[in-house]
């Protein structure tokens, strides 16, 4: 047992690196383990801020 230390990393800036530099987002997801609409979600999330 132990403490809950919280979910891992999110690898948004991750993502948004391998987008611009012209990846789809099947590779990008492919190489991260994470799925599609995770990418895609990703990449919303940082338009809105925007």
């Amino acid at each position: 047992m132990g403490r809950y230390k919280g979910r891992g990393v999110s690898p948004i800036d991750r993502v948004r690196e391998m987008k611009a530099a012209g990846h789809g987002s099947s590779p990008v997801a492919k190489e991260l383990g994470i799925s599609r609409m995770s990418v895609h979600r990703a990449l919303k999330s940082h338009e809105a801020r925007t």
